[in-house]
């Protein structure tokens, strides 16, 4: 949901871990009386598996998507409300070469920062973790804070009385 217009949400399809892909993302701007194919167009594999949306708190047209699987898996970005889309995390550590073969799952943002705050988890072949970008919507770069070579589906959360506080749920 945008946080500045509730009436502009985004829905996500597909389903990685129970191999149920989706079709893209689904805009609407009227609250859900009707709905906008966004992404893509037409069916794309690459974007098959639709894990988490965030909209920005600082720019409402900054929009990011984890995926799972294909050429898109990791984390996306829009800058036009999500009229184009850019790859900005592959899901894996930077420069380590291991590449990804599920993508990202879960994503939160911090709402008490003036730059968009994301914190990523992702799971690899052989390795799985938790990624920050203190600046994600600008030139931020991806930083592992949790590596764990078991960790599986792993969902985040963020504290409502302190944004400091984090949570990570991760099963094997």
């Amino acid at each position: 949901m945008d946080p500045s217009d509730p009436n502009t949400l985004y829905a996500g399809t597909g389903e990685m871990y129970t191999n149920a892909p989706g079709i893209g993302i689904y805009k609407t701007t009227d609250g859900g009386t009707s709905w906008t194919h966004i992404l893509p167009s037409t069916f794309d594999p690459n974007l098959s598996y639709v894990n988490s949306i965030l909209v920005s708190p600082n720019n409402s047209q900054r929009v990011y998507v984890a995926t799972g699987f294909g050429g898109l898996d990791g984390i996306s970005r829009s800058t036009d409300g999500g009229n184009t889309w850019k790859k900005v995390f592959e899901g894996r550590r930077e420069g380590s070469g291991v590449s990804s073969d599920q993508g990202c799952d879960s994503m939160i943002i911090r709402t008490d920062r003036g730059t968009d705050y994301i914190v990523a988890s992702c799971t690899a072949a052989s390795s799985a973790g938790i990624y920050v970008n203190s600046d994600a919507g600008g030139s931020g770069s991806w930083t592992p804070v949790l590596e764990e070579s078991a960790m599986g589906r792993t969902s985040l959360a963020i504290a409502p009385s302190n944004q400091n506080i984090m949570y990570a749920l991760a099963s094997p």
